[in-house]
């Protein structure tokens, strides 16, 4: 990655990052490239595919071995597609940050990448399917974090999927309207303590999650 890639300060991704008030600890994990071509170099199969010259923010993903697995680029412009995912092997999952959690505290599984860089100890699955992770995760551990989209009919039968099988989950409360933690985030809430104050499992997920949904 560092002889494609370059790190994010003084480049077009710091501007972005701090737009999304992205913690800084947090920058160290990312990299910056001033044409997508270039990432072409991280595998053969992706020769001429990567059509464009954009500059990207890229996100690494690591398996719990720190291999690297695939790359995930968001445009910062208006790009047609926001985001580009270079996968490199199709046998391994991309789940965001595995490499950088403990197993043994509460780990807290998010859709995109840049909401679980508020979060302690949470990975992401680049998606709404949070199950992606029930043969990495020790379930009784985990949280599950969809985006707040009530209203969205494929994202709450992924939800009541995860219920069924007894996953713990934070519920948005009603009176939050931001889709995701970064954008809660930008709009000054207390996520940290939202997402401590809503988090529910069994009996009281069935309720609460009933009463959350709108369809």
């Amino acid at each position: 990655m560092d002889n494609i890639c370059s790190p994010v300060e003084n480049t077009l991704a710091e501007k972005y990052l701090l737009s999304r008030k992205i913690p800084k600890e947090k920058w160290k994990q990312l990299y910056f490239v001033d044409n997508i071509s270039k990432l072409e170099q991280l595998s053969e199969k992706y020769k001429d595919r990567l059509i464009g010259e954009e500059p990207r923010l890229v996100i690494p993903f690591y398996n719990k071995d720190n291999k690297l697995i695939g790359v995930t680029c968001r445009g910062l412009a208006n790009e047609r597609l926001r985001y580009v995912t270079i996968r490199l092997y199709d046998d391994e999952p991309m789940i965001y940050n595995l490499n950088n959690i403990d197993y043994n505290k509460t780990i807290y599984v998010t859709e995109g990448p840049i909401d679980s860089m508020f979060l302690d100890n949470s990975v992401a699955v680049g998606n709404s399917d949070l199950k992606n992770i029930e043969r990495l995760l020790p379930k009784e551990n985990t949280v599950l974090i969809f985006d707040n989209q009530p209203r969205n009919k494929e994202l709450v039968n992924l939800m009541s999927n995860s219920v069924k099988q007894n996953y713990t989950m934070v519920i948005w409360p009603n009176d939050i309207e931001k889709k995701d933690i970064n954008d809660m985030i930008l709009d000054d809430l207390a996520v940290k303590n939202i997402i401590s104050n809503n988090t529910f499992s069994g009996l009281e997920l069935n309720l609460q999650f009933t009463t959350w949904k709108k369809i």
